[in-house]
């Protein structure tokens, strides 16, 4: 009897480690998506404060008298982001690079500056970058939706699903 036993532990082995292993790799991919979604949801929300708070500073500086840069760039803030009535056409190319400009200063000034922004970024393999060309200022409420779109790259791609795209929201309401 102990010989017709032979190699069934091997037999079964050879079964079951692919699929463990097959749902380990699984498992690794999507918590390595799930830090990278925390991380950039985290510094999303960090930035769109600031702008709300800097939307603040403006005004009080401005009620205060003082003429500057940043009460410059908030007189201008409606221009910078296209309006939910408006459609994307009526903006140049110049203005969507500072609306993109802007939010990815703030984010990276909540994330502890620029090169530390793009090494988590990196170590969390997000590839090309953030595009926030769908965010939108509505100036009759006020609101500021800040879109962000990335894409990240699996570290064991399976079936050959390579990246996925994610995007996620914040909203601010400026002061003004």
């Amino acid at each position: 009897m102990l010989r017709e036993q032979n190699g069934v532990l091997t037999v079964e082995g050879s079964i079951v480690l692919p699929i463990f292993i097959f749902f380990i790799m699984i498992f690794l991919n999507f918590s390595q998506v799930y830090r990278a979604q925390n991380y950039i949801a985290h510094n999303l929300l960090q930035a769109s404060s600031l702008i709300a708070a800097e939307s603040y500073e403006q005004d009080v500086s401005a009620l205060a008298g003082a003429g500057t840069e940043l009460s410059k760039m908030f007189d201008n803030f409606s221009d910078m982001f296209k309006s939910s009535s408006q459609i994307q056409a009526e903006y140049t190319a110049d203005q969507a690079k500072s609306t993109q400009a802007l939010i990815a200063d703030k984010m990276a000034e909540a994330a502890g500056g620029q090169s530390i922004l793009e090494g988590n970024l990196k170590s969390f393999r997000v590839e090309d970058g953030m595009d926030f060309s769908r965010s939108t200022y509505d100036a009759g409420s006020r609101e500021i939706h800040i879109v962000v779109e990335y894409q990240v790259a699996f570290r064991y791609p399976f079936f050959g699903i390579d990246t996925i795209t994610l995007v996620q929201n914040a909203k601010a309401y400026l002061w003004r």
